[in-house]
């Protein structure tokens, strides 16, 4: 989350990152909704606008993770996975002790 508000690619200062770390674990723990109250608290108008966005970021964050909770969803994740060991596994054979 951190790289998504400073970007590795991209020279930032100390100042920019450490700020960068504080809005990824904000938004970790309360949401996209605690920028409404970092705003507010910094004294800048924020409009219904700014509210809503924030509000349907919050929602689409909470379906993805209840979507990847599901038991079935969980069950074709470990399916994946199974299938990725062997074939790994299958490989290592082939090869041979390098």
């Amino acid at each position: 989350m951190i790289s998504v508000h400073c970007p590795k690619h991209k020279h930032h200062g100390a100042k920019v990152a450490h700020l960068a770390a504080a809005s990824a674990v904000c938004h970790f723990h309360r949401g996209a909704d605690c920028r409404n109250d970092i705003i507010n608290k910094l004294s800048i108008p924020g409009g219904t606008h700014t509210a809503y966005v924030l509000r349907v970021k919050d929602n689409r964050r909470l379906q993805k993770a209840h979507t990847q909770a599901t038991a079935e969803d969980k069950n074709h994740c470990q399916g994946l996975q199974l299938i990725h060991r062997q074939r790994e596994e299958g490989l290592c054979e082939l090869e041979g002790d390098l």
